[in-house]
């Protein structure tokens, strides 16, 4: 038996469904696992199934640290910037080879050689509609055309997959990964739960983003139990046009979350690796690419946090 540690966003869904066709290519069980949502740990359920499997993958999770709890078989797929990892077989090309892919869902299809409408779904969950101006963006059409979706279904469908995450709910997550695998698109834009789910998230994102305002960059804190931060930070950037913005989620089910996003065009000037290694550091649960940052952490320690943040962006952010 194979055990597929996966994140619990839809790319991290979409990508932990791919392999799992792959394992059923070769006639090899599996069983998939995500991590509590929004909470970066391997906890006693993860690390006791793993150690009863063959080999454990871990798929779109930044946590390079937490592979030394496995015993065994691992191999790690992932697309974040981050140290290596030795003693296990890894695969990242953003780390091996210095080059970008779009998400998970591609470096699962580039290792599987299985390329179909999750990929794409996956970069799109990731990346929203400027992934098809990439220059990935031709071929992730073209797998979507394969099963006769358009771009936006392809957002839709991305941001239905993220709904069990958001609202923290463990088990569903994991369910939906035998859903994208047995399902058409079709049946997943049509489902009745996922789409109360987001009617529900969305009304609470409308909420709060009608209390932000416009300003080129952005500092923002509001409390929810939804973890819904990064979809509010990516609405600021993407389509709010705002260049950074730094968001708090004062109080997530107990603990706190700190957002970092930055656009395309900051993208190089701000060392956001450099602030993740620095509170990784400082023992705070954070992880993120060359563009965004998240950090879970207690309540008391957002200050600590967000003066790593400041210190490094140059006055940026005012607060």
């Amino acid at each position: 038996m194979i055990a597929i540690v996966h994140h619990w966003d839809s790319d991290g869904i979409c990508s932990a469904g791919i392999y799992a066709m792959h394992l059923e290519e070769v006639d090899e069980s599996w069983v998939n696992l995500s991590p509590e949502p929004g909470i970066f740990e391997f906890d006693s359920r993860i690390i006791e199934i793993s150690q009863k499997a063959e080999k454990t993958v871990i798929i779109d999770l930044n946590m390079p640290d937490g592979v030394r709890v496995m015993n065994g078989m691992v191999l790690f797929l992932d697309h974040h910037l981050q140290s290596g990892i030795e003693g296990v077989e890894y695969v990242n090309p953003a780390v091996t080879e210095k080059r970008s892919v779009p998400s998970a869902s591609w470096v699962v299809s580039e290792y599987t050689g299985i390329w179909n409408h999750l990929t794409a779904i996956g970069a799109v969950g990731d990346n929203g509609l400027r992934v098809f101006k990439t220059e990935y963006g031709n071929k992730l059409v073209d797998l979507l055309k394969r099963e006769d979706i358009d771009e936006n279904s392809a957002l839709m469908i991305s941001r239905l997959l993220d709904t069990p995450s958001i609202m923290g709910m463990r088990k569903e997550v994991e369910e939906m990964v035998l859903k994208v695998i047995q399902s058409t698109p079709e049946e997943i834009l049509n489902d009745p739960e996922l789409n109360r789910n987001l009617e529900r998230i969305e009304s609470e994102i409308d909420m709060i983003l009608d209390t932000i305002g416009s300003e080129n960059t952005s500092y923002f804190e509001f409390e929810s139990d939804y973890n819904i931060i990064s979809m509010i930070g990516r609405k600021m950037v993407w389509e709010m046009g705002n260049r950074a913005v730094l968001l708090v989620n004062k109080n997530f089910r107990g603990m706190a979350q700190v957002y970092f996003r930055i656009s395309p065009e900051m993208t190089g000037k701000i060392p956001i690796v450099d602030i993740i290694q620095r509170m990784r550091s400082m023992g705070l649960n954070s992880g993120g690419k060359r563009e965004v940052l998240g950090c879970i952490c207690s309540r008391k320690d957002v200050e600590m946090a967000l003066d790593i943040i400041r210190s490094n962006t140059g006055g940026l952010f005012e607060y």
